[in-house]
């Protein structure tokens, strides 16, 4: 991974991306605490212990893997530590967004989607509403900067 400063990493809820361009691939999650999980998956890809074999092999192969912030939290405000922000299952649905969009082939995660993580059914009505709040062309947008769709 490249050296992150972890001190402009913020403490907030997001959806990220651990991106190998050198194979145009990346491995999508979301977490609520932004800062503390890039560190472990660094901590993880340095003592050869990620959950993610494949991801684990191109790291040890001396691939760049870099971290990339697909969405945070809006409702979350550092400068006055506001503890109001969406819920797990919302932003795992967020997540979801992501990875349904991305082919399988540039896609590290082996789950297709990830909003049964949390438990959650799929809500034919709720997905498109949270498409809708964050902009579906929002997600497509940042997919194609990165090429990944």
């Amino acid at each position: 991974m490249t050296n992150t400063r972890y001190s402009k990493i913020r403490s907030v809820s997001a959806v990220y991306g651990l991106l190998n361009q050198k194979r145009t691939k990346i491995y999508i999650g979301s977490t609520n605490n932004l800062r503390r999980r890039v560190q472990q998956h660094e901590s993880l890809l340095k003592n050869r212990s990620h959950h993610n074999k494949e991801l684990q092999e191109h790291y040890n192969l001396g691939e760049k893997i870099e971290v990339v912030v697909l969405w945070l939290d809006p409702l979350e405000d550092s400068e006055t530590d506001n503890d109001i922000h969406f819920s797990r299952g919302i932003i795992y649905h967020i997540e979801g967004l992501y990875i349904e969009r991305i082919p399988r082939e540039k896609l590290y995660n082996q789950r297709q989607t990830s909003y049964k993580q949390a438990g959650e059914d799929e809500d034919p009505l709720f997905t498109p509403m949270i498409g809708d709040y964050i902009g579906l062309g929002q997600v497509t947008e940042n997919l194609k900067k990165l090429d990944l769709t």
